[in-house]
């Protein structure tokens, strides 16, 4: 193997690794409601950058950023009782030829306790996930660039999956409402489609296939619909 050759080939499996490590901080620091620490996984300079998480809508740029994860997740996850571990699962990464971007999925099981919006009281379930997100180098580090979260299925602790409910959030049928300072910037950028009973799985988001240099789409995500974005 040429030396160019296997000092790419070495380079892009750092990488890898190191969007790892930035998927991995994020969990973390999920668990502990720590919102700053998050948006400051995200890309400062890069313009477009996107946070979409299910049927929530989408937040815009560093701010809207932060109003998602400090502003409202960060709000939930403080409150006494509340803890939300994630795995991280199945990858695939795929590193821009031009070594500049990348492109990544999980899949991601986990648990949750947090506060009934009705009761108060508090509310343990199964949250399972996917990830598909966009990564750039920003001054030699990896950061996001668009995070995009898919719910797969919510449950209560003692439900299987079948009857599960849509989301800690609220209550099943329920309408999510946000106070109007930390709403989302515009409507969700790709189909929402938690496990149903009534329809058949699909590959929602689709994995990332080998690529030269990122065009500004997210239209991989979801072949089938083009980003709304």
């Amino acid at each position: 193997m040429a030396a160019h050759t296997l000092e790419k080939t070495v380079e892009r499996l750092v990488a890898v690794h190191e969007v790892q490590q930035v998927m991995g901080k994020y969990e973390y620091y999920l668990e502990c409601g720590m919102g700053e620490e998050i948006v400051g996984l995200f890309a400062a300079k890069t313009p477009g950058v996107t946070a979409n998480i299910g049927d929530w809508g989408v937040f815009k740029g560093i701010d809207g950023v932060r109003r998602l994860f400090v502003g409202i997740i960060a709000g939930m996850m403080k409150q006494p009782g509340c803890l939300a571990e994630a795995d991280l699962t199945t990858p695939v990464i795929e590193i821009a030829g031009d070594g500049s971007t990348a492109k990544a999925v999980w899949l991601s099981p986990g648990f949750e306790t947090t506060r009934d919006p009705r009761t108060n009281e508090v509310r343990a379930g199964w949250c399972w996930t996917k990830y598909a997100c966009d990564f750039v180098k920003e001054d030699g580090e990896w950061k996001l660039w668009h995070w995009n979260n898919f719910l797969t299925f919510f449950s209560e602790y003692d439900k299987g999956w079948k009857e599960g409910g849509e989301h800690y959030t609220r209550h099943k049928g329920e309408e999510l409402a946000f106070p109007p300072e930390l709403a989302p910037d515009g409507p969700p950028l790709h189909r929402h489609m938690p496990y149903s009973p009534d329809s058949a799985p699909q590959l929602l988001p689709a994995f990332p296939t080998p690529y030269e240099t990122y065009d500004g789409s997210q239209d991989w995500i979801d072949p089938t619909r083009p980003c709304l974005g």
